[in-house]
């Protein structure tokens, strides 16, 4: 390979793996905000509950 293509290369991956740790990110921060929803409707179910 040529000293160019490698350079390409390299931004690409590193392109890839950059969008794919925006996509993780955004993943985690789902995650968190449905455990923390969860938790509170847990919390009011057992207040509620007789």
């Amino acid at each position: 390979m040529t000293k160019r293509h490698q350079e390409r290369r390299q931004i690409m991956l590193r392109f890839f793996r950059d969008r794919l740790e925006r996509q993780l990110a955004a993943v985690n921060a789902s995650l968190a905000t449905l455990e923390q929803q969860m938790e509170r409707d847990e919390k009011l179910n057992s207040v509620n509950t007789p």
